[in-house]
């Protein structure tokens, strides 16, 4: 059976999810009840090849990086627009709890590759700005670069 190292590596990021304490992990999902807000949700994003591969005629493909760029989404309880003291403050120390349990995950990087793989943290979007609904969420991208390997679709 084929060894697909990209859905490996999104099923340990929303185990990981799953286990940070005070939050309910999703993946993939719009919307939830709101009941189980605090909520971490995992959309699996897109990817791209990082490494040019060279080649000619039939030879066959080499292994190559490959970058997998999920979202993260944190979303707090839902607040009012009137009352968001603090609430900056709750993202960014919700965003440093994700960070550090994805970075600090031996089985992550172990899938990612001991010598080439890699963890970037892209972007960070809040809702906390002008023309914003202001109810407390956040989106992280971050980006893993793993080995696809053609010998792993055997």
């Amino acid at each position: 059976m084929a060894r697909d190292v990209r859905e490996l590596m999104l099923k340990r990021i929303l185990v990981i999810l799953e286990s940070i304490d005070g939050y309910t992990a999703y993946r993939n999902r719009g919307e939830f009840p709101k009941e189980s807000l605090p909520a971490l949700i995992l959309l699996d994003g897109s990817g791209f090849k990082k490494t040019e591969t060279k080649g000619g005629g039939r030879s066959r493909m080499s292994h190559f990086d490959m970058v997998l760029t999920p979202q993260i989404f944190i979303v707090l309880r839902a607040l009012t627009q009137a009352n968001n003291d603090g609430v900056g403050e709750a993202l960014s120390a919700a965003a440093m709890l994700v960070l550090d349990a994805i970075v600090h995950d031996d089985e992550l990087w172990y899938l990612m590759g001991a010598d080439s793989g890699q963890i970037e943290w892209t972007n960070y979007d809040t809702d906390m700005q002008t023309g914003s609904s202001m109810t407390g969420s956040v989106r992280l991208d971050l980006a893993f670069t793993y080995v696809f390997d053609p010998e792993d679709l055997r």
